[in-house]
């Protein structure tokens, strides 16, 4: 093989690992959809929070929690709220965010792919150039005169 071969070799490999991707960030997108549409579990009954935190080795002990002796009956109500408000809203946005990410890594190592694959001319151009220096081409000396006088000594 030459080193055009090569070249477009390399560039084949690397869409195909661009394909790659592509596959794993849709299926990623694939699985992040189901997750717009399900909000988490929230428990407002704090005697069933801990139901299933028990241990499984019986001779284990869970210290139960001390309540707060400035208790106010209504302050956790209101507060309880919009915590659990402020928890849904943050879960829909973390789910959100997620699928924007797979959305956007799709389609970026999708166009990556498609490029590299199908076409790859300025990829091509850029590793096969054969100037010492890279972009920076050197001046070449030009001639001014030309002596063509017909003394040769």
């Amino acid at each position: 093989m030459n080193k055009y071969q090569v070249i477009w070799l390399i560039i084949r490999v690397a869409g195909v690992y661009f394909a790659y991707l592509t596959l794993v960030a849709f299926l990623g997108l694939v699985g992040s959809i189901p997750a717009l549409f399900t909000l988490p579990k929230i428990d407002a009954n704090p005697k069933n929070a801990n139901v299933n935190a028990a241990p499984q080795n019986p001779t284990l002990r869970v210290q139960p929690v001390t309540p707060n002796i400035n208790y106010n009956g209504t302050e956790p109500l209101e507060n309880g709220d919009k915590k659990d408000d402020s928890i849904t809203d943050k879960f829909k946005g973390e789910n959100v965010k997620t699928f924007a990410w797979f959305l956007v890594l799709t389609a970026l190592y999708g166009a990556a792919a498609w490029y590299l694959l199908r076409d790859g001319r300025i990829l091509y151009g850029l590793l096969n150039r054969e100037e010492p220096h890279g972009l920076i081409k050197e001046k070449e000396a030009e001639v001014t005169q030309l002596n063509l006088s017909d003394k040769q000594n």
